[in-house]
């Protein structure tokens, strides 16, 4: 009776560390996109998290839509990887220097644009899966950066076959500094050079000479100023002009005075210059032409005043009359 309970317990044991085995077996990293060397030497990382080795004899790894990539056949320590690569023509060697399983990837390996990967055991049981059908979550087909995993999601970076994965990823941008952080922003020292004065030259204007001009100084003779109440015309004025020039500045202006009467009839030319002589003679010459101009005035108040006085007459006689009849 004894030999059957320890019989029991040692199945049920062996049992209970089985399961616990296969639990720990995980798919820890895959490179989709190949190697630098070639695109078709793909492999598949497996990591046993356990403590106790487990064996992996006839275990299968699967692609999308249930499709064989490979049968295992090798055990797995605990804490160790077992790293499936694949193998062709030209890449016949995907890692050089790790030769775990290898062999051809059944359905022409994995596809760049995304798998689903299944880990079963002998019993058809999943251990793990990586359903990435609608895209690899992580991976660089360029850089060929691998898909590693870490914690409970998958990262990018440079490939650790058979060893610990990368604990962040290479490929993440530098987070932005939020507009509330403290640090003194970096103020960039300028080399300021002096500016040199540019002399400013004023283009000099050329003054020109005064023009001289050589005019004759007219002389004025003015005939001796008599009451004109008779016909007689009124006396014509005579101009000589000397054969001496002078000279005359360019501000100077000839402003010549003209005479208001019509009994002259000769207009003498009329030079204005500063010389007082010349200013008496024109004084006379004007006070000779308003003379006529007093005694017409006088002849139309005097005739005025007779018509008035013909007219009133010529109104009274008018009523007379009126009245003798």
């Amino acid at each position: 009776m004894k030999y059957y309970l320890s019989l029991f317990l040692g199945v049920l044991l062996s049992l209970v560390l089985t399961t616990f085995t296969r639990a720990a077996i995980t798919i820890n990293e895959v490179a989709w996109m190949g190697t630098a060397t070639s695109q078709y030497s793909e492999w598949i990382e497996l990591y046993n998290s356990g403590d106790q080795s487990a064996s992996l004899k006839d275990w299968k790894l699967y692609k999308t839509d249930n499709v064989l990539l490979f049968t295992l056949s090798k055990s797995i320590a605990a804490g160790g990887y077992l790293l499936v690569e694949r193998t062709t023509a030209s890449a016949p060697d995907a890692v050089p220097g790790i030769n775990d399983e290898s062999g051809t990837f059944g359905g022409g390996g994995l596809k760049n644009s995304g798998e689903d990967l299944v880990l079963k055991d002998t019993n058809g049981n999943t251990i793990d899966e990586a359903l990435f059908a609608g895209g690899w979550p992580a991976g660089d087909a360029k850089t060929k950066e691998t898909m590693q995993k870490s914690g409970t999601a998958w990262i990018t970076a440079t490939g650790t076959p058979s060893a610990p994965n990368a604990t962040a990823p290479t490929n993440i941008p530098s987070p932005a500094i939020p507009e509330s952080h403290t640090q003194s922003p970096v103020i960039p020292i300028v080399q300021v050079r002096p500016i040199t004065p540019v002399p400013v030259v004023t283009p000099a204007v050329p003054i020109a000479p005064p023009i001289k001009t050589s005019v004759p100084t007219p002389e004025i003779v003015v005939p001796p100023i008599v009451s004109n109440d008779s016909d007689e015309p009124a006396p014509t004025l005579v101009a000589v002009i000397p054969s001496t020039p002078i000279s005359i500045l360019p501000s100077a202006t000839i402003v010549p005075k003209k005479s208001s009467t019509k009994s002259i009839s000769k207009k003498a030319p009329a030079v204005a210059t500063e010389s007082p002589a010349n200013d008496i003679a024109a004084d006379q010459l004007q006070a000779a032409a308003d003379v006529p101009k007093e005694n017409n005035h006088i002849k139309i108040i005097i005739l005025g005043a007779v018509a008035f006085i013909g007219i009133g007459l010529f109104l009274l006689l008018g009523r007379f009359k009126a009245s003798q009849e």
